[in-house]
């Protein structure tokens, strides 16, 4: 066994969670959580709890819920009419290299008041620490407000839960998301929030606006991006197949190779 484990190691394959934890960044779904203002809240009706035929037990339920509820997936056909539909993305477009931009320094020097964005230095300087975004990265914002899930108030950043106006949150800036554009070539982007527009950006939604037409997808209210390595991790998107949807909740987790990582940034010394 240990000389198939060093084999293992050696190729960087995975013999153990251990070795190569995995990490869900999707939050659950249920009802009363934060949701966009004017969104039909989520809900679960019990359809049958109890015996049934010659079964001493059977529960099933009903669901409702908008497409963009919770930890999910905005297609680019949410803004762009000929981007592609959530059942359209190729599945190779659904996983990616991950890269996150840490920016809870910046949001806690930020006025309560005020939204805080993900600028084009704060990707220039995990560059210098880490080389170019790979190819197919999936680009992801840590702005710290994982921490208010579920706390509608906090994570949304107002009382008035129905005025969109109100919303104050951390997001991408438009030069950043013009920058990946042109600059890089990622798959998708995703924030810890409702949206990876800032939220006072309810006027243009200019983020989702550059990155539609290049189809490329967005995530919003991802989950645990403090556990996840900020370079190094695999993203694995799993939105429901909804045809001709534009967007979709998402089972989102993130796996990386510790030994391989390891090996990668004592290289970079």
């Amino acid at each position: 066994m240990a000389y198939w484990a060093r084999i293992f190691a050696l190729f960087g394959f995975c013999i153990s969670n251990s070795t190569c934890p995995y990490v869900d960044m999707s939050h659950e779904l249920f009802t009363g959580l934060p949701q966009y203002p004017g969104d039909n809240p989520f809900t679960l009706k019990t359809v049958h709890r109890g015996p049934f035929l010659d079964n001493p037990f059977i529960i099933m339920y009903d669901f409702e819920m908008p497409e963009h509820s919770g930890s999910h997936i905005d297609a680019p056909y949410h803004f762009f009419e000929s981007g592609w539909k959530v059942n359209e993305i190729p599945l190779e477009r659904l996983v990616g290299p991950a890269v996150v931009l840490d920016i809870r320094e910046k949001v806690n020097k930020t006025p309560s008041d005020e939204d805080t964005t993900v600028d084009i230095a704060d990707a220039e300087a995990w560059e210098r620490k880490y080389g170019r975004i790979p190819n197919g990265a999936i680009v992801l914002m840590n702005s710290g407000n994982g921490k208010n899930w579920p706390n509608v108030t906090a994570y949304i950043g107002t009382e008035e839960h129905g005025d969109i106006t109100k919303l104050r949150f951390a997001g991408f800036s438009p030069e950043l998301a013009e920058w990946l554009v042109k600059e890089r070539n990622i798959i998708g982007i995703g924030s810890d929030a409702l949206s990876f527009d800032r939220g006072s950006s309810y006027v243009n939604y200019s983020v989702h606006n550059i990155i539609s037409p290049q189809n490329i997808w967005g995530l919003e209210n991802v989950a645990n991006l403090d556990l996840i390595p900020e370079d190094g991790a695999t993203v694995y998107v799993m939105p429901l197949k909804i045809r001709g949807g534009s967007g979709s909740p998402a089972r989102i987790f993130a796996k990386w190779n510790k030994r391989k990582l390891l090996k990668r940034r004592e290289s970079r010394k």
